[in-house]
């Protein structure tokens, strides 16, 4: 059995989640959502990851 663990676990969980949420209240299927989640969680991650590391950090 998996272990639930608490969601969402960092910034980028966070943010990628509450774009999915707005984007299912369009209709998308769930397929489509799994699809629309992925690809906002790699680009917030790419993104993230041009940050300079000296920027202050706000929360999580």
């Amino acid at each position: 059995m998996n272990e639930l663990k608490f969601y969402p676990s960092n910034k980028a969980d966070a943010i990628a989640y509450i774009y999915t949420q707005k984007q299912a209240e369009k209709g998308y299927s769930p397929e489509e959502l799994v699809d629309i989640y992925n690809d906002a969680y790699d680009r917030i991650i790419k993104k993230m990851n041009q940050i300079p590391t000296g920027r202050p950090k706000t929360g999580f």
